[in-house]
C-alpha cells in the first residue's frame, strides 16, 4: 500500500538525474517522491509510485540523455502513473531535451522529430513544461502546453566575473545558429562579440574555420554554444584563434552530451577550459571540464 503524502510538496525523479532532482527539492523545501523504476526481462520499462500523491502537485525531473529513448518512455509512464493516482497537477522539468537538434526537416522523407517529442509530452494533465537552453526557439512552438525556457547564462556570467578579467574577454560564437545567445551573453558581460565563418564538408564531416578579421592578441576568448556533441567545431575554432595569438580559450556549453571520443579530443585540444552545467549526469569528467550546478536556474 502506498504511503500517505498528504500536505507535502514533492518532486519525482526519472532514472537519468536523481542528484538534480534532490537538489531541486532541497531548494524548494520539497519532498522527493519514492518510486521504483525497473526493467522487465524483455527490456520493457516498469515504473511504480510508492507513495500516495492524490491531490498533490508533482514535478517530474528528467534528462533525455543516453539511453534517450528509455528516458522518454520512463517519463511518459511516470506521467500516466501520476494521472491514474489522481495527482492534482503535473509539471515537467526536462533539463536536456534530446531530439531538440532535429528541429527541422533536412531531407525529403524525414520526420520533424523535435515536434514529435513535444507532442508526446504535451499531455492534457501537464500544467507546465520547463526546458533549459533549447537548440532553437522554434522548438518551443512545437509544444501545445505552456512551456518556459530557462538559461544557464547567469551561471556562466558568475564564473567569468569570479575567475577572469572580464574586460579582456571576447565572446565568440562558433556556430551561426548560436549568434542570438552569444550576443545576449556579450551584452550581459558588457563586452564585444565576434563570429567566425565556418564551413562543413557534408561528405567527410570535416569542419573548416576562417580567420577572424580582428586583432585578438592577448585576449581571453569565451566560446559559447548550447550543446557539445563531438566538439569538432569548437576545437577547429580554438585552433584558428590560437593561431591569431589569443591568450586562453574557455568553452561554455549548457549541455555536455559528448558523443564518441569528444571528451578525449577536448582534453587534447587547445581549449583551456570546458564549462558545462549538470543538465546531464556525468561521472569521471576530465580535469579540463568544469561542471556547474544548474538547479538554481529553474525558478518560476
Amino acid at each position: 500500500m502506498p504511503q500517505s503524502t498528504k500536505g507535502r510538496v514533492f518532486f519525482l525523479s526519472g532514472s537519468s538525474h536523481i542528484n538534480l532532482t534532490e537538489e531541486l527539492a532541497r531548494r524548494n523545501q520539497a519532498q522527493v517522491l519514492k518510486r521504483d523504476i525497473a526493467r522487465f526481462a524483455n527490456g520493457e520499462v516498469r515504473v511504480r509510485l510508492l507513495e500516495d500523491c492524490r491531490g498533490q502537485d508533482v514535478t517530474i525531473v528528467q534528462s533525455f540523455s543516453t539511453p534517450i529513448n528509455t528516458r522518454i518512455i520512463e517519463t511518459l509512464l511516470l506521467i500516466d502513473a501520476l494521472e491514474r493516482s489522481r495527482a492534482n497537477s503535473i509539471t515537467l522539468i526536462i533539463s536536456w531535451l534530446g531530439y531538440s537538434l532535429q528541429n527541422k526537416v533536412f531531407q525529403d522523407g524525414e520526420p520533424l522529430a523535435a515536434q514529435v517529442i513535444a507532442q508526446l509530452l504535451s499531455r492534457d494533465s501537464i500544467k507546465h513544461i520547463h526546458l533549459l537552453d533549447v537548440h532553437s526557439p522554434t522548438v518551443l512552438a512545437f509544444f501545445t502546453k505552456p512551456v518556459s525556457e530557462h538559461t544557464a547564462l547567469p551561471l556562466f556570467q558568475e564564473y567569468i566575473v569570479n575567475n577572469l578579467e572580464v574586460q579582456n574577454c571576447l565572446v565568440v560564437s562558433p556556430d551561426a545558429g548560436g549568434v542570438r545567445k552569444a550576443a545576449e551573453f556579450a551584452q550581459m558581460l558588457g563586452i564585444k562579440m565576434v563570429q567566425v565563418e565556418k564551413s562543413r564538408d557534408y561528405t567527410t564531416g570535416k569542419v573548416s574555420v576562417g580567420e577572424v578579421d580582428r586583432d585578438l592578441r592577448g585576449k581571453n576568448i569565451l566560446l559559447l554554444d548550447d550543446v557539445i556533441m563531438s566538439g569538432s567545431t569548437a576545437i577547429e575554432t580554438s585552433n584558428q584563434l590560437k593561431r591569431q595569438g589569443v591568450k586562453d580559450i574557455y568553452f561554455f556549453a549548457t549541455h555536455g552530451v559528448f558523443t564518441g571520443s569528444a571528451l578525449e579530443q577536448l582534453e587534447k585540444s587547445s581549449i583551456d577550459r570546458v564549462l558545462i552545467t549538470n543538465s546531464i549526469a556525468h561521472e569521471g569528467l576530465p580535469e579540463k571540464v568544469v561542471e556547474l550546478e544548474c538547479s538554481g536556474v529553474f525558478t518560476w
